[in-house]
């Protein structure tokens, strides 16, 4: 398996860049719901990743489709959250919706030490914390209203 030197790291991040706007116009143009998608991708090219692939080069690969998966939920947040929150606290609560995230992200690694240990491998532990996954794909559907084609309230 790969160690935490390894390229295929960079390369979900590197990938960002030249398909940003690939992953933007999807939400912009149909629906801001469609991020389900994203969660069904990254979902299924992680376990992917983390179960089969033994390759370098195929884990290149594998690699920068699930940056553009994981990121592309992160570009949903930047514009649907705008659309949910009235301008006088509008900042406030992407702040708390982003920072809120991040601090529940942040017992990942508590959780990837037990499930290592619990596993013992690092491959299947990684699979198993994949299936985060499929909180996105159940709550989605129900996060809040469709916005698009809304003005933003004042």
């Amino acid at each position: 398996m790969l160690n935490a030197s390894s390229p295929s790291r960079h390369v979900v991040f590197v990938n960002d860049l030249p398909l940003g706007v690939f992953r933007l116009r999807p939400i912009e143009q149909r629906s801001r719901r469609l991020t389900w998608l994203y969660y069904l991708g990254a979902l299924g090219f992680s376990l992917c990743f983390f179960l089969l692939v033994n390759d370098r080069r195929v884990a290149l690969v594998m690699a920068a489709a699930i940056g553009f998966f994981t990121n592309g939920q992160y570009a949903w947040m930047t514009i649907y959250l705008p659309e949910l929150f009235p301008t006088h606290v509008r900042g406030s609560a992407i702040s708390l919706v982003f920072d809120g995230s991040r601090s529940l992200a942040a017992l990942g690694p508590l959780l990837a030490g037990w499930l290592i240990s619990s596993f013992g491998g690092i491959g299947t532990a990684a699979a198993m914390m994949s299936l985060i996954y499929i909180i996105g794909l159940i709550v989605t559907p129900f996060a809040g209203p469709e916005t698009r084609g809304t003005a933003l309230r004042a």
